[in-house]
């Protein structure tokens, strides 16, 4: 990532770069960020890669916008993947915490993936 901090009242740009290490297991990966609820965090990107979770049963179209899930389908040792996000704070500091989720192999087996976690953000 290419930030540690963020700004009160101010959006930032952060870029993360995901690496796969490993050729066990798959390119498949899960990357999440998720900002505190009441802080009135906004996350956001134009990548096609990345939503918003939606909240609520269908019909509902109501999306969460202090989480971003991201689904990365091409990672191979030595081809990372960016992933560019937008956050944007209120007047109060907040944190955003991030976490990547990948495949193993024996991906049938029921705890083949696991839950790694990524670089906080805090506020300055």
């Amino acid at each position: 990532m290419n930030r540690t901090t963020l700004g009160r009242a101010t959006t930032t740009t952060l870029t993360y770069t995901i690496r796969r290490d490993s050729e066990d297991g798959d390119g498949s990966a899960r990357f999440g960020l998720i900002g505190e609820e009441a802080s009135g965090t906004r996350i956001s990107t134009t990548d096609p890669r990345c939503v918003n979770p939606l909240v609520g049963r269908h019909p509902q179209t109501t999306r969460l916008p202090h989480a971003l899930d991201c689904a990365l389908t091409t990672l191979q040792p030595g081809r990372p993947e960016k992933v560019t996000v937008q956050v944007s704070l209120g007047p109060e500091c907040a944190t955003v915490v991030s976490k990547l989720g990948y495949w193993m192999p024996e991906g049938q087996a029921l705890y083949t993936g696991g839950m790694l976690p990524g670089p906080k953000l805090t506020c300055d």
